[in-house]
């Protein structure tokens, strides 16, 4: 069976990423900017679909895994 450090939601202009794992929440502290609105980090992450390929590129760059990509 798969292990998941992320979900990935698809909210219409927005989709949520969610941290499953201690890792993915590292993760986020690491690479994601807190600047605008995201008062759930590192738990879940709000990104505008323009942004969404380099944040997951960067996370399968790092090893991680995304479900629902």
């Amino acid at each position: 069976m798969q292990q998941y450090d992320f979900s990935l939601n698809d909210q219409g202009t927005i989709l949520v990423l969610t941290a499953l794992s201690d890792d993915a929440k590292a993760w986020v502290e690491e690479n994601v900017s807190t600047e605008g609105y995201q008062p759930d980090v590192p738990n879940r992450v709000y990104i505008e679909c323009r942004y969404v390929d380099a944040i997951l590129d960067g996370i399968d760059g790092d090893g991680l895994k995304v479900k629902g990509s």
